[in-house]
């Protein structure tokens, strides 16, 4: 009789438990992501030579979030791959191509 009273009861502390645990863990996520990068407070500290490439249609990683990266890194430009694949552009033979031609480009600079 007691366990039929207190199982439920436990099963929903441990649930509990588990909830504020992920809110915890949500709040750390989006204080991270609310954090100005170092790189902001020192515009053109990375020199290198690079080429970001985004696809235009990637949902994970939107060619908008690579323009504030890009205009923080003077030897840096910004060339959108023009791919109907989105996070899966590397993996069409006409997407290739444009990275190649990229890559050529960046090699000879």
């Amino acid at each position: 009789m007691q366990n039929r009273i207190y199982a439920p009861l436990q099963q929903l502390s441990q649930s509990q438990m588990a909830t504020a645990g992920a809110i915890g863990g949500m709040e750390r996520v989006f204080e991270i992501f609310d954090t100005e990068p170092e790189v902001a407070n020192k515009p053109g500290a990375i020199k290198a030579k690079a080429i970001v490439m985004p696809s235009k249609t990637d949902q994970y990683f939107p060619p908008i979030d690579n323009e504030n990266e890009v205009a923080l890194m003077p030897n840096a430009e910004l060339r959108v791959i023009p791919s109907l694949l989105g996070h899966f552009a590397p993996y069409n033979p006409d997407d290739q191509k444009f990275i190649d031609v990229a890559i050529n480009d960046l090699l000879k600079k």
